[in-house]
Protein backbone atom coordinates (compact mmCIF):
# COMPACT_ATOMS: atom_id res chain seq x y z
CA UNK A 1 0.00 0.00 0.00
CA UNK A 2 2.80 2.59 1.03
CA UNK A 3 4.15 1.72 -2.66
CA UNK A 4 1.24 2.67 -4.67
CA UNK A 5 0.64 5.86 -2.32
CA UNK A 6 4.49 7.07 -3.07
CA UNK A 7 3.70 5.82 -6.95
CA UNK A 8 0.59 8.12 -6.94
CA UNK A 9 2.29 10.94 -4.92
CA UNK A 10 5.26 10.49 -7.58
CA UNK A 11 2.83 10.94 -10.74
CA UNK A 12 1.18 13.83 -9.19
CA UNK A 13 4.32 15.90 -8.49
CA UNK A 14 5.60 14.71 -12.29
CA UNK A 15 2.62 15.41 -14.11
CA UNK A 16 1.47 18.63 -15.36
CA UNK A 17 -1.41 18.09 -14.09
CA UNK A 18 -0.30 19.04 -10.58
CA UNK A 19 -1.99 22.21 -10.05
CA UNK A 20 -3.19 24.00 -6.82
CA UNK A 21 -6.81 23.86 -7.98
CA UNK A 22 -6.46 19.68 -8.43
CA UNK A 23 -6.58 17.12 -5.51
CA UNK A 24 -4.09 14.50 -5.37
CA UNK A 25 -7.18 12.44 -6.31
CA UNK A 26 -8.08 14.10 -9.41
CA UNK A 27 -4.59 14.45 -10.48
CA UNK A 28 -4.11 10.26 -9.61
CA UNK A 29 -6.79 9.50 -12.46
CA UNK A 30 -5.07 11.72 -15.22
CA UNK A 31 -3.16 9.82 -17.50
CA UNK A 32 0.84 9.87 -16.46
CA UNK A 33 3.27 12.10 -18.79
CA UNK A 34 5.63 9.57 -20.64
CA UNK A 35 8.20 9.65 -18.85
CA UNK A 36 6.61 8.49 -15.72
CA UNK A 37 5.36 5.91 -18.06
CA UNK A 38 8.78 4.65 -18.95
CA UNK A 39 10.67 4.94 -15.56
CA UNK A 40 7.80 2.78 -14.25
CA UNK A 41 8.21 0.38 -17.37
CA UNK A 42 12.02 0.37 -17.41
CA UNK A 43 13.46 -3.13 -16.55
CA UNK A 44 15.81 -3.18 -13.25
CA UNK A 45 19.47 -3.58 -13.71
CA UNK A 46 20.75 -7.13 -12.74
CA UNK A 47 21.50 -7.07 -9.42
CA UNK A 48 25.32 -7.66 -8.14
CA UNK A 49 26.36 -10.87 -7.91
CA UNK A 50 26.82 -11.10 -3.66
CA UNK A 51 30.42 -9.52 -2.50
CA UNK A 52 31.44 -7.51 -5.70
CA UNK A 53 33.38 -4.31 -4.73
CA UNK A 54 34.61 -1.64 -6.31
CA UNK A 55 37.35 0.94 -6.31
CA UNK A 56 37.01 4.59 -6.87
CA UNK A 57 39.28 3.60 -9.64
CA UNK A 58 37.02 0.88 -11.16
CA UNK A 59 34.33 3.91 -10.76
CA UNK A 60 36.45 6.38 -12.74
CA UNK A 61 36.15 5.44 -16.13
CA UNK A 62 32.50 4.82 -15.71
CA UNK A 63 32.28 8.69 -16.55
CA UNK A 64 29.91 9.55 -19.63
CA UNK A 65 26.65 7.90 -21.44
CA UNK A 66 29.59 6.20 -24.09
CA UNK A 67 31.49 4.10 -21.20
CA UNK A 68 28.22 3.96 -18.40
CA UNK A 69 27.51 6.70 -15.73
CA UNK A 70 28.77 5.29 -12.27
CA UNK A 71 28.97 6.85 -8.92
CA UNK A 72 29.37 5.62 -5.31
CA UNK A 73 26.90 7.27 -2.98
CA UNK A 74 27.42 6.40 0.83
CA UNK A 75 29.35 3.09 0.45
CA UNK A 76 27.66 1.30 -1.97
CA UNK A 77 28.20 1.72 -6.18
CA UNK A 78 25.17 2.46 -8.86
CA UNK A 79 24.87 2.55 -12.52
CA UNK A 80 23.10 5.21 -13.08
CA UNK A 81 23.10 5.07 -16.96
CA UNK A 82 19.44 4.16 -17.34
CA UNK A 83 18.72 7.37 -14.89
CA UNK A 84 20.33 9.67 -16.85
CA UNK A 85 17.53 11.00 -19.29
CA UNK A 86 15.05 10.62 -16.60
CA UNK A 87 16.17 12.58 -13.56
CA UNK A 88 13.99 15.31 -12.62
CA UNK A 89 16.52 17.93 -12.07
CA UNK A 90 18.22 16.99 -15.73
CA UNK A 91 20.46 14.65 -16.93
CA UNK A 92 23.57 16.95 -16.25
CA UNK A 93 23.25 16.66 -12.66
CA UNK A 94 23.97 13.17 -12.78
CA UNK A 95 26.51 13.75 -15.41
CA UNK A 96 27.94 15.97 -13.21
CA UNK A 97 28.95 13.33 -10.82
CA UNK A 98 29.29 10.46 -12.93
CA UNK A 99 32.81 8.19 -11.99
CA UNK A 100 33.40 10.02 -8.68
CA UNK A 101 32.10 9.32 -4.99
CA UNK A 102 29.39 11.88 -5.03
CA UNK A 103 27.84 10.85 -1.59
CA UNK A 104 28.11 14.75 -0.55
CA UNK A 105 26.52 15.91 -3.85
CA UNK A 106 23.52 13.30 -2.79
CA UNK A 107 23.10 14.34 0.78
CA UNK A 108 23.26 17.70 0.08
CA UNK A 109 20.52 17.21 -2.39
CA UNK A 110 18.28 14.71 -0.79
CA UNK A 111 18.88 14.75 3.04
CA UNK A 112 16.21 13.00 4.44
CA UNK A 113 13.93 12.12 1.43
CA UNK A 114 13.43 8.80 1.29
CA UNK A 115 12.30 8.92 -2.53
CA UNK A 116 15.41 9.32 -4.44
CA UNK A 117 17.06 6.57 -1.79
CA UNK A 118 14.47 4.03 -2.99
CA UNK A 119 15.08 4.33 -6.61
CA UNK A 120 18.51 5.26 -5.80
CA UNK A 121 18.41 1.34 -5.10
CA UNK A 122 17.38 -0.16 -8.21
CA UNK A 123 20.64 0.95 -9.89
CA UNK A 124 22.87 -0.77 -6.76
CA UNK A 125 25.54 -2.70 -8.56
CA UNK A 126 28.01 -3.61 -5.10
CA UNK A 127 29.82 -1.75 -3.01
CA UNK A 128 32.65 0.65 -2.26
CA UNK A 129 35.93 -1.08 -1.25
CA UNK A 130 36.89 0.67 1.94
CA UNK A 131 40.48 2.88 1.22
Amino acid sequence: MRFNTLLVFAMFLASSQARPDRSLKQAAIAPAPQAVRDLLQAPAPAPAPAGTTYTLADIAPHNSLTTGVWAAINGKVYDLTAWVPQHPGGSDRILAIAGTDASDQFNAQHAGDSTPAYYLDTFYIGDLAQS
